[in-house]
């Protein structure tokens, strides 16, 4: 029964949630080589990421850092900012993205 639990709960996404550096230093090394994001870029990306939590709120920007964080490819880590973005109405994606131009 514990093991069934156990399993449910991972299967709802009942995760530790994903930390900002986690989640930045993810979108670097998927998308950096696309976009030039350098080693100080993560550390610029982990500070600004939490600015978006009090527009998003904690729920939805929690699922954001996972989502960033556990992404596979470029194109999936984007495709996060794309579900913060409907919320945000695209602020944070158009600021990311300007500081991966940097």
């Amino acid at each position: 029964m514990t093991r069934l639990i156990i399993v449910f709960l991972l299967a709802a996404g009942c995760s530790k949630p994903a930390t900002p550096e986690q989640a930045c230093k993810n979108l670097g090394d998927r998308c950096g080589e696309l976009a030039g994001f350098a080693a100080n870029d993560v550390v610029d990306c982990a500070k600004d990421l939490p600015k978006a939590q009090s527009t998003l709120g904690d729920a939805e920007y929690n699922k954001f850092l996972r989502c960033v964080a556990d992404a596979d490819s470029c194109g999936k880590a984007l495709d996060c900012f794309g579900g913060a973005g409907k919320v945000l109405g695209g602020k944070l994606t158009h600021n990311v993205l300007d500081d991966l131009k940097k």
